[in-house]
């Protein structure tokens, strides 16, 4: 693993290394320097072998015990489930001595399985907080996708304050540092002979582990702790080892059922009816905390809640799909046991756009410092409304707040339910609307820069743009011009600053979206958007060694800018940028004459710019030593 964090550094900052040399702009005599490359070849190997050798990363202490299972509280109106606990303690509980070399048959892996809305993640939230002092160190890891996986195994080597002190905020190298601790996992004692490293415990939640394939690359450290996963789909249960302790989540039973709701409500008594109730909403967890908060704040006996749920003309109208079975007992599905429709407009205005973004963790300053720009008829004007649907939002168990962070997170099926719930004439306005906030939100930056102080924010960001993108793809098709611009526009940005944070291998299918929806615009803004996603793409294969789409996207960038050039007498910057990402991409296919020629034209073009500065005029020279140093050991 440390092999792996030394290659990954060293790959990363070798073109900075070149780059940063402080050299003056080329005369005539240095321009020489593009074709004559190999000459310089031997001491720059001889340079990066030495930086290889010398290279480590000294592993600092971990800071035990850590806990991080944000953004999640823990629920005070948690009930039930003792069996589901006492399963995952006699499978995930260390043993007392942590000599697990003794235990060679102990698979202390667990499967939290069932259908969404049984309460899988609230039962691994409860367990981890009653359980967090039987762990040096607990970790809350977000599995649905790729990007959300990667993000959190490196914020475990943040957390433990294991982080390349060099570069804190690099995941490729957090990730792996993360990795090695959790194979080999220690903390420091102090004793009267100083410092002994001793072996420590740890519990690792992968949280709707729905697609295995994803944990493959993680399967080895299930051998040094304890994991616990939880997801809909039974097939999870082998992306660690088919050895894992299946633990099924049921619904409620009618007992269960009454308890509980009599929990939330605070209505003691009445417990034939609240088992009614029970059965008819099938002892969902989910549906029943909803109705429950629907019960308190309408000021309901259990009495009327039966005689509305039992009137067809007082229910809301039965949705048409049925997302997921409730028992054969239960009447109605989610839609109609959510009544959706008894939301103020402002609520469901909310509800609605939040049903498109990514569901852990909405911000709440999206609705409250950014929505403001959008034109949506129903939604608030002032913050005091936002306040009034937010409660009845909280209220009914539609959303669950986490005050510290100002986020919301909203179950998966309930999104599912309103999506489904929104007309097909409306849902494409919604969509937009989404976009649009988004994008508000998203800090300005612009293409081609290296903005490391708007990283964060855009890390928050960022799983809403992978949300929007599969759900466009599951709704839409190209062909409205405005939003596909606008969205085309977001996603090149995102794709830009994950290009930024060195995870270009996982963007291609953004950008390449975002290629698709404008490619049959034409006027003047797309055009400029166009070729900005080309420049992205070629940037990318660049950096991943992709020689020949490099230089197709960056043909097809010169030639949209030449386009561009023929309808003004403006000096275009985005024209001088073209010709340097050609030559960048003739020096990959070693054609150093083109690449030279490409360059100069660069370069005569920012200096045509009334803002030319040093720095543009020299880019060309900083591409030949960026691609030269990335080439050194291709062979």
């Amino acid at each position: 693993m440390i092999l792996v964090v030394k290659l990954a550094r060293l790959i990363k900052f070798l073109p900075i290394e070149l780059r940063d040399t402080g050299a003056a702009p080329m005369s005539d005599q240095q321009t020489s320097t593009y074709v004559n490359i190999r000459s310089r070849q031997s001491s720059q190997q001889q340079e990066i072998e030495t930086l290889l050798e010398n290279f480590s990363i000294k592993q600092a202490n971990p800071k035990i015990t850590c806990f991080m299972v944000e953004p999640f509280v823990r629920n005070t109106s948690f009930f039930g489930r003792d069996d589901v606990l006492r399963q995952l303690d006699n499978c995930l509980l260390p043993s007392a001595d942590l000599l697990l070399s003794s235990q060679p048959d102990r698979i202390r892996i667990g499967l939290l399985c069932g259908m969404g809305g049984l309460g899988k993640t609230e039962t691994a939230i409860e367990y981890v907080y009653s359980q967090r002092d039987k762990f040096d160190a607990i970790f809350w890891v977000r599995a649905e996708d790729s990007s959300k996986l990667e993000t959190d195994i490196a914020q475990i080597a943040v957390r433990l304050g294991i982080q390349d002190p060099n570069e804190p905020n690099d995941k490729i190298i957090s990730r792996g540092l993360a990795l090695e601790w959790l194979l080999d996992p220690f903390k420091v004692e102090y004793t009267a002979d100083g410092q002994v490293k001793v072996s420590a415990s740890w519990l690792v939640i992968f949280d709707n582990a729905d697609g295995p394939d994803l944990l493959a690359p993680y399967r080895d450290v299930a051998n040094s702790g304890a994991v616990l996963l939880t997801s809909r789909s039974p097939l999870a249960k082998s992306a660690f080892s088919d050895r894992a302790v299946e633990i099924s989540i049921q619904p409620f039973n009618s007992s269960e059922s009454a308890q509980f709701l009599q929990k939330v409500t605070g209505v003691n008594g009445r417990h034939d009816e609240a088992e009614e109730i029970g059965k008819k909403l099938g002892g969902l967890p989910l549906a029943l905390a909803q109705m429950a908060g629907i019960i308190r704040l309408e000021f309901l006996t259990y009495t009327e809640f039966l005689t509305l749920y039992d009137d067809a003309e007082e229910e809301a109208v039965v949705h048409e799909t049925v997302l997921q079975p409730l028992r054969s007992s239960a009447r109605g599905n989610l839609s109609t046991v959510w009544a959706i429709e008894n939301l103020s407009a402002s609520a469901r205005a909310i509800l609605e756009i939040s049903s498109f973004l990514d569901p852990d963790s909405m911000q709440e300053s999206l609705f409250l410092s950014h929505a403001a720009s959008v034109p949506i008829p129903s939604f608030f004007k002032k913050k005091i409304a936002f306040f009034a649907a937010r409660k009845q939002l909280i209220g009914s168990s539609l959303f669950r707040h986490n005050q510290e962070r100002a986020e919301y997170w909203m179950h998966r099926v309930t999104q599912d339910v309103v999506r489904a719930k929104i007309e097909p004439e409306r849902r494409k306005p919604v969509f937009a609307n989404t976009v649009a906030i988004i994008s508000a939100a998203w800090p300005a930056s612009s293409v081609g820069g290296h903005a490391v102080e708007l990283w964060e924010l855009s890390e928050k960001l960022y799983p809403h743009i992978t949300r929007l993108r599969e759900l466009y793809v599951r709704y839409f098709e190209p062909g409205d011009e405005s939003l596909d611009v606008a969205f085309a526009s977001l996603l090149n940005r995102a794709g830009w600053y994950q290009h930024e944070r060195g995870e270009s291998h996982k963007i291609l299918p953004i950008l390449e979206m975002a290629l698709e929806l404008c490619v049959n615009v034409s006027t003047h803004e797309t055009r400029d958007l166009g070729s900005d996603i080309r420049y992205t793409l070629g940037a990318i294969s660049n950096e991943t060694n992709d020689a020949e789409s490099c230089l197709a996207h960056t043909k097809r960038f010169v030639d949209i800018r030449l386009e561009i050039a023929k309808q003004s007498t403006e000096a275009d910057e985005r024209l001088a940028q073209s010709y340097n990402q050609t030559g960048v991409a003739w020096m990959m296919v070693k054609e150093y004459q083109k690449a030279e020629d490409a360059f100069l034209i660069s370069a005569k073009g920012y200096e045509r710019l009334p803002n030319c500065t040093k720095d543009m005029r020299s880019l060309g020279p900083s591409s030949f030593l960026h691609i030269f140093g990335s080439h050194l050991h291709t062979p």
